[in-house]
């Protein structure tokens, strides 16, 4: 039965992507979603009606916000995207850490307390726009960039609300200056600076950092991708 519902899922989304296009279709499940793990919550809350209308990266457990790497660079992206036209910034990361426990305001306070966070529609907007195959098609083709700055002018722009925007989204600039961005963005906690310090004192010089991601894989965790190995 969850088989046969797979594969129907499955059949529907190719027919609606032949029906409606790649980008169409890419609009259509960011709004799903919105409704499906985000909107719930606001329906369910009622905030205090003067807000500042700032555009906010949020991080709460509403809903799957994708690798921690492509959180930050979703975050440099907003804030450049937003510093270009003068529209207040926010970061909102609360979920499964905060993130101030870590990295801090450089030569930007991004920061805001949690009761200015609004969740009621009147005065929020929760927009999701998560990157995944279908937009990695559209960015092969060269055509998702200007798409996507379209739907931040037309659906981050709002007088008199909170935008709160769950994305893991970038620009084809913004991922160019990503090191020069962040670190504007960014410098290291306390706690974190002496970790940073401690391993640099155990180095002693040059060093080569290698990462690897496993999805899944081993099992101890779960991502977006793969299945755990067999023992």
């Amino acid at each position: 039965m969850v088989r046969n519902r797979k594969r129907l899922s499955v059949w529907r989304n190719v027919l609606l992507r032949s029906l409606l296009g790649s980008w169409r279709f890419v609009l259509y499940t960011q709004r799903r979603a919105e409704r499906k793990y985000v909107l719930r919550h606001y329906c369910r809350r009622r905030g205090k009606k003067n807000v500042t209308p700032y555009v906010i990266f949020v991080n709460n457990g509403f809903m799957w916000h994708a690798g921690l790497c492509d959180r930050l660079r979703a975050m440099t992206t907003l804030y450049a995207w937003c510093r270009t036209r003068e529209i207040d910034f926010k970061i909102y990361f609360v979920y499964p850490f905060r993130l101030t426990a870590y990295l801090e305001p450089k030569n930007y306070d991004w920061t805001i307390p949690d009761e200015e966070v609004s969740y009621d529609l009147s005065c929020a907007r929760p927009r999701v726009m998560m990157y995944g195959p279908d937009v990695e098609s559209l960015r092969k083709k060269g055509e998702l960039f200007p798409l996507v700055e379209n739907w931040m002018e037309r659906e981050l722009v709002v007088k008199r609300k909170q935008v709160h925007v769950y994305t893991n989204l970038f620009l084809d600039y913004t991922a160019r200056d990503f090191g020069k961005i962040f670190s504007e963005l960014f410098k290291p906690s306390v706690r974190l600076q002496k970790q940073i310090d401690l391993h640099m004192e155990r180095l002693d010089g040059r060093y080569i950092s290698i990462s690897f991601r496993f999805t899944t894989l081993l099992g101890d965790f779960e991502d977006c991708t793969g299945s755990p190995l067999p023992e």
